[in-house]
């Protein structure tokens, strides 16, 4: 081989590990967005951690009928949970976990720049 084949191979390596890192990087991006979107989903056990903010969550709760899922405010400040914004009737089921609630719905016509309205 000769020194002029020896470099040439070389960049070729070099090439295809530069392509194989940049590889790599995008990957690793890609599992850190998928790992984001899967942990926002999540079910949180009150045991685990409570809400920090005040807002309204999806909850797990238990009655005499078993497990149910409904939506409930949670303050911190009292560190309770509330069924109404108003916070007027207090949770009295044990609560399992809770996670934020998804963003709504919004079908593709639909713009914020025309007041919630249909838009073009």
């Amino acid at each position: 081989m000769t020194l002029e084949m020896a470099i040439e191979k070389y960049e070729r390596k070099r090439e295809r590990s530069a392509r194989r890192m940049e590889a790599y990087r995008r990957l690793a991006g890609w599992l850190r967005e998928l790992e984001g979107l899967r942990s926002k989903g999540r079910w949180i056990p009150v045991g685990e951690a409570l809400p920090a903010g005040h807002e309204t969550y999806n909850v797990t709760y238990e009655n005499r009928t078993g497990l149910h899922c409904d939506s409930a405010v949670y303050n911190p400040s009292l560190k309770k949970w509330f069924w109404d914004e108003s916070e007027e009737t207090e949770v009295t089921r044990r609560i399992y976990a809770w996670r934020p609630l998804p963003e709504p719905y919004r079908p593709q016509a639909y713009s914020m720049a025309a007041g919630g309205r249909k838009g073009e």
